[in-house]
């Protein structure tokens, strides 16, 4: 059985140009003490005009920072109980044109308990995730996702954009830095996906500490 993605107005529907700031896996407070110094600042001197979370969250408080920066549309994460009844497990958006869709990437929990094992067994491997981040919206141009703690900026298939931003929080070696991510809408033309690294602070027991 399939679980459906829920239709959003983004408001940039039939917009020409957009550029869309993407975050994924703040875990604020869960793994984190706060957000990432850099966060905030890096989206707000881009200049993004919307903002996607893929999920897990975990408090309300990323959000409402985020939405001071420019509009917010988020998914329910794994770890994200605090929001079972306001968020939904996937979403479809148009954006300039284009189709989007937005998971976390658990996918149900028949595969969140299989792709453990998996990832256990095999190691990371992005096809182990493929079918939890495409079955709500497979024929998306666009799927953004979180969950996995690594950065992807992949056209799958040569017809899928694949974007995870990265975790905002703890990463998954062999990455050494927190990321977010860019997306360039354009209509009539082709998705550019950015992963921006947030290098100026790393995590230690919970807590950010400033690179000198």
């Amino acid at each position: 059985m399939t679980y459906l993605a829920e239709l959003t107005k983004t408001g940039f529907e039939t917009a020409e140009q957009v550029l869309v700031g993407v975050v994924a896996d703040t875990h604020y407070p869960d793994r984190v003490n706060a957000l990432h110094p850099q966060l905030l600042p890096v989206l707000k001197s881009a200049g993004v005009q919307l903002i996607l979370h893929a999920g897990d969250i975990c408090t309300t408080y990323p959000l409402e920072k985020l939405n001071e920066i420019a509009p917010v549309i988020a998914v329910r994460g794994n770890r994200d109980w605090a929001f079972s009844k306001s968020l939904p497990l996937a979403r479809k958006m148009e954006i300039a044109g284009h189709q989007v869709a937005m998971v976390h990437g658990h996918g149900r929990w028949s595969h969140y308990l299989i792709n453990k094992v998996k990832m256990l067994l095999q190691g990371y491997n992005l096809d182990i995730f493929v079918p939890a981040i495409t079955e709500p919206a497979p024929d998306a141009e666009i799927i953004v996702f979180g969950h996995t703690h690594r950065a992807v900026n992949f056209w799958y298939n040569q017809r899928q954009l694949l974007f995870n931003p990265g975790p905002c929080s703890l990463v998954a070696r062999p990455a050494k830095h927190p990321s977010i991510g860019l997306l360039r809408f354009e209509k009539n033309r082709p998705v550019m996906g950015e992963i921006v690294l947030l290098e100026q602070a790393t995590l230690k027991n919970r807590r950010w500490v400033t690179e000198r």
